[in-house]
């Protein structure tokens, strides 16, 4: 309880996050303000490019934000970008050391607004991890219809895309977005109501079968529920339940995740984010079944010190079996964002980890470029 309160005042920056969740402290409640997705991430709306430029970016000159830095037009019917994602990576372990350079995530987006129907598509390659073996085939990764009712109180949408669940954070690492898969390449074909307005935003939606794009490690079944309200000016509260199940062989696998998670802006400038996941994983073949309970904490504290640069806090903590009290890791670290322009974000992290179950210590240093068209 004591690291809980702790958490609630030391929250805060978590990077580049799909939406980035803590730009709640300039009073933008949903992710549809900057993208035409309502789970955030994918293609910019022509506002999300303009605020990119005027308040996250330490520089810009005129127009630079626009398509290809300002080689192409704004529109408000025609829209496309893409997201390229580099990772440099040093690993102290045991006396040993490890570097290792990767592309995480190469993307590209576009979008088309027909009256009260939005389309959109990301074409690009498998996000990749620091021992993912290499893979350059290009697939369709994800595709949205929404439609807008009510003057866009009620979204409709259904296609491939990430189940709405949490703070949607781009670090795929993260434990909280580990414990309910919800890592790289997690998108699932589901249909999706969502109810919205100034301050509440309800969401209803249901995972089912695609066969015309079935990939390995999708749920079969499954829906996904979130509450979420804006109290006291420009903090949000979100509330989630998922549900997913898959057949991996003779087992049926049923997994039960549900989460609370919190964007405190203390001031415009001092932030936070807080996430807490619990996930009840039941397993089941003809003969045996078992359930395993886990649980999973995010917490994390930044200040814009000169905008576009922000310094950072974060802890994480996870138990995979809370019958076992070695089943359990820990990191915590600082890092630094920086966004000199727009269409530009660097980002340098150090972590300390700890795998109690491995009896294992270890030493991250991350440097991250990340690019957008």
């Amino acid at each position: 309880m004591l690291r809980f309160l702790l958490g609630l005042l030391l929250l805060g920056h978590s990077g580049a996050g799909f939406a980035i969740p803590e730009i709640a402290r300039f009073g933008h409640f949903t992710c549809v303000s900057c993208h035409v997705s309502p789970g955030g991430g994918g293609v910019l709306t022509s506002y999300g490019r303009m605020f990119a430029a005027e308040k996250l970016s330490t520089w810009s000159y005129d127009q630079e934000e626009n398509p290809s830095h300002g080689a192409f037009p704004l529109s408000d019917r025609y829209l496309f970008g893409g997201d390229v994602r580099w990772v440099d990576q040093r690993t102290s372990s045991g006396g040993s050391n490890q570097h290792r350079f990767w592309r995480m995530q190469t993307d590209l987006q576009a979008g088309i607004n027909l009256r009260k129907f939005w389309l959109t598509a990301t074409l690009g390659q498998k996000p990749l991890g620091p021992t993912s073996p290499p893979n350059n085939r290009v697939y369709l990764r994800g595709y949205e219809v929404r439609q807008d009712l009510f003057d866009d109180h009620l979204i409709i949408r259904g296609g491939l895309y990430i189940p709405k669940f949490g703070l949607m954070l781009a670090d795929h690492t993260a434990y909280v977005r580990n414990l309910p898969g919800l890592g790289p390449d997690s998108e699932q074909t589901q249909l999706e109501a969502i109810l919205q307005n100034d301050s509440l935003e309800v969401s209803l939606g249901l995972l089912v079968k695609d066969d015309g794009f079935e990939r390995k490690g999708k749920s079969k079944s499954g829906f996904q529920l979130g509450a979420a309200i804006f109290v006291w000016d420009r903090n949000r509260i979100n509330l989630n339940l998922l549900q997913t199940a898959i057949d991996q062989g003779p087992s049926h696998i049923k997994t039960t995740v549900s989460g609370v998670s919190s964007v405190v802006s203390m001031t415009s400038r001092i932030f936070g984010l807080m996430e807490v996941t619990k996930a009840a994983t039941d397993i089941r073949d003809s003969i045996t079944s078992s359930v395993t309970d886990s649980f999973a904490e995010f917490l994390s504290i930044g200040f814009e010190a000169k905008k576009g640069i922000i310094p950072s806090l974060r802890y994480e903590f996870i138990n995979l079996d809370m019958s076992q009290k070695s089943a359990t890791s820990q990191r915590y670290g600082a890092g630094v964002s920086w966004y000199p322009r727009p269409h530009l974000q660097l980002e340098g992290r150090f972590f300390k980890s700890d795998n109690r179950q491995a009896k294992q210590s270890k030493d991250d240093t991350q440097l991250v470029l990340h690019y957008y068209l």
